[in-house]
């Protein structure tokens, strides 16, 4: 049996309206404390626009000394969730659905240099 790319697909409760993945990557455009930038959230507009049925963030450090670039978005500090919550808004108001990449840079962190 062959299956069209646009056929929609369901894990567990989790409809997505296609199969095409936005894998993560890693942008680098958060600002210098990690938090979310206005082209950050038109980045992820634009891919969930493009018809993505599931887009991954790229890396997102999970602690300040373990991030390994110097604008990585960041979910350390409740802060942050502001900003990825504006992400998983335009995200699905484009129907998308989304996912984060968590991320710990280990040794290779800023913070263990």
């Amino acid at each position: 049996m062959m299956l069209n790319i646009a056929t929609p697909y369901t894990i567990r409760n989790l409809t997505v309206r296609n199969r095409i993945l936005r894998s993560a990557t890693m942008e680098n455009m958060a600002d210098d404390r990690g938090f979310v930038t206005g082209d950050l959230v038109k980045l992820y507009s634009d891919l969930a626009a493009g018809g993505a049925g599931l887009i991954v963030t790229g890396a997102t450090a999970i602690e300040q000394k373990a991030r390994v670039w110097s604008h990585q978005t960041a979910v350390w500090d409740d802060r942050h969730i502001v900003g990825l919550a504006r992400i998983a808004e335009v995200i699905q108001y484009h129907g998308s659905k989304c996912a984060i990449q968590l991320h710990h840079g280990g040794m290779s962190g800023f913070g263990y240099s």
